[in-house]
C-alpha cells in the first residue's frame, strides 16, 4: 500500500498517502502536499506553478491538480524540479 504521513490538526489526526514520488530534493510527496514545479498543460509555459497533489479515479493515479487553473498533469516527472512547499492541512494559505 505503500507508506503514510499523520498529520495533527487540533484534536484530530490527518492521513496523507505516499504518491511513491519524491521532489527534486529527496522529499517524499503526499496527497494533499502543495509543489512549486515548472509543469505546465502547456508544453511553451515555463512558468513556476503551484499544484495540489491529488488522486485521480478516472486515471487510477496521483496528479498535480493547479491551484489557479483548475487543469492537470502527471506526477511522474516532478524528481526533476518540482519542490514540495508545504500540504493543504497544515497551509491552507498556499491554495489561494
Amino acid at each position: 500500500m505503500g507508506s503514510l504521513r499523520k498529520i495533527q490538526r487540533d484534536k484530530d489526526y490527518i492521513i496523507q498517502q505516499f504518491t511513491g514520488h519524491k521532489d527534486k530534493n529527496g522529499k517524499e510527496v503526499y496527497e494533499g502536499d502543495i509543489v512549486h514545479d515548472r509543469i505546465s498543460a502547456m508544453v511553451t509555459d515555463h512558468r513556476m506553478t503551484r499544484y495540489q497533489v491529488t488522486y485521480n479515479e478516472t486515471y487510477a493515479a496521483f496528479v498535480l491538480q493547479d491551484i489557479g487553473k483548475g487543469c492537470w498533469n502527471w506526477i511522474r516527472n516532478i524528481s526533476s524540479h518540482g519542490k514540495v512547499i508545504g500540504n493543504i492541512f497544515e497551509n491552507p494559505e498556499l491554495l489561494k
